[in-house]
């Protein structure tokens, strides 16, 4: 019955700001629905602590988020990053969690073209998979012209060095820094 309130009182204060005249403003990759994004809010947290079975909770929770609401964009980049996750600490095979990663990846992206942090973390999936450079650089100038936040900032600043381009590398992790100066969302993504 709570999430159905919460719901309820969404929609009613949506109705009151469109009946002023005032429009919502839509987030990319986020979700109007306020039972979707409780669901999410929890996966993040499970995903946070980076253990194999909360990871696992995560991706449910992420799941289950898209059941209220099949066009969270920002759910899917949960369940991707969770797979991924799971690959760093061994506990899924590459054979199992990459392909999740990627679809889930690709759900966002169809969803909306320009979500900088799927075409980010897509793009790190290219370079540290597949290995292919010109197509990773590509999807990561498409995140940076669509805003990319500290996280891919900061895969790009890694990806670069790699490359040897350590001057841009640096000029990547310190707009990474300025976007998040603690940190807090500067995870590998790899």
């Amino acid at each position: 019955h709570t999430m159905a309130l919460q719901d309820q009182i969404a929609r009613d204060i949506a109705a009151v700001i469109r009946g002023n005249g005032l429009a919502l403003p839509h987030v990319p990759g986020s979700t109007a629905n306020a039972a979707a994004h409780d669901l999410y809010m929890r996966g993040t947290y499970q995903s946070s602590l980076q253990t194999a079975d909360c990871l696992r909770k995560s991706i449910a929770l992420f799941q289950s988020a898209l059941a209220k609401d099949p066009a969270y964009g920002n759910a899917y980049i949960g369940i991707a990053r969770a797979h991924i996750s799971l690959l760093h600490l061994t506990a899924e095979s590459p054979d199992e969690g990459m392909p999740r990663a990627r679809e889930a990846l690709e759900k966002a992206i169809d969803l909306d073209p320009h979500n900088a942090e799927a075409h980010g973390q897509l793009a790190s999936m290219i370079y540290v998979w597949d290995w292919d450079w010109p197509r990773a650089e590509q999807e990561i100038r498409s995140a940076i012209r669509d805003g990319a936040q500290a996280t891919t900032r900061s895969y790009y600043g890694w990806a670069l060095a790699t490359r040897g381009r350590f001057e841009e590398s640096h000029q990547q992790f310190r707009i990474a820094e300025d976007l998040d100066p603690l940190g807090r969302d500067r995870k590998s993504v790899v």
